[in-house]
């Protein structure tokens, strides 16, 4: 069984990342574990709050439950503080707890109440200083206080990156996250990577980042995947091939698992 403290230690001390990718569905879960048992690699399967209203929390412990001899960590993405607490009850191995829109005295109170309640039930805790927006950049000094007082495994940070698929490449401040990574003893987690180019991604290893999180590529390309086949295959009730849902989900399934390998690699986990 996957021990989620031990894989982001080797992560920290051997400079490389662990991909974080979030899935929906059986087919986004079965492309990531897939993925991971393909290149032997480390993974966080990464569910959101919508993710665990669309799918429903039991199915996904369900699911999980498959998951104790492989390198899968069952992790939940900017849960809500209700949500934190359900999934360390359901066994989840990592959980993020997202208030960092909220005051920092405030953000650093309710994380430590999520980080003491993990830890007595051997969960880990990815917390938030910084907003993942234009002027919500993280503050060293901030993410010292917040790293030093919550004692969160994981520390997500705002250096530039946005959720979402980027209009225009930005240039993220590596500065900034050289400062945070000279004050912070924490490893450091990188939010907002979809469609970041190679070498920016492989710098901000370089810089400190040891998990990074993938959605939005990959629904794009699963997405894609479906309306591509449909484009191909029209609809036509004589011909099973144009509406059976195995059909166009396996090619989205595949899509999404190549996505899910080409990064992992980029990540050298």
């Amino acid at each position: 069984m996957v021990e989620a403290k031990k894989e982001v230690k080797k992560a920290f001390l051997n400079k490389y990342a662990i991909g974080s990718f979030n899935i929906c569905n059986l087919e986004t879960f079965q492309a990531v574990f897939n993925a991971s048992k393909e290149t032997n690699s480390p993974v966080f399967l990464s569910t959101s709050n919508t993710s665990i209203d669309y799918m429903g929390l039991e199915n996904i412990k369900n699911l999980a439950e498959g998951l104790k001899r492989t390198k899968v960590i069952l992790h939940l993405d900017h849960g809500s503080y209700k949500n934190a607490v359900a999934c360390i009850n359901k066994g989840y191995d990592s959980v993020m707890f997202d208030a960092s829109r909220l005051s920092l005295k405030k953000n650093i109170m309710l994380t430590k109440k999520v980080v003491d309640y993990a830890h007595e039930n051997n969960v880990i805790v990815e917390g938030e200083v910084g907003v993942l927006e234009k002027d919500g950049l993280t503050n060293p000094g901030e993410a010292e206080d917040f790293a030093e007082q919550t004692g969160v495994d994981l520390l997500a940070v705002s250096v530039g990156n946005l959720h979402g698929y980027y209009k225009y490449m930005p240039v993220l401040d590596f500065k900034r996250l050289l400062e945070i990574k000279q004050v912070v003893k924490t490893p450091l987690v990188l939010h907002g990577a979809s469609g970041l180019n190679d070498e920016t991604i492989k710098t901000a290893i370089r810089h400190g980042i040891v998990k990074i999180n993938i959605d939005t590529e990959l629904r794009w390309a699963f997405t894609k995947s479906v309306r591509d086949f449909l484009r191909r295959n029209s609809m036509n009730k004589f011909n099973n091939k144009s509406f059976d849902i195995r059909n166009y989900l396996g090619e989205a399934r595949k899509s999404f698992e190549r996505k899910v390998v080409d990064k992992i690699r980029l990540f050298q986990s």
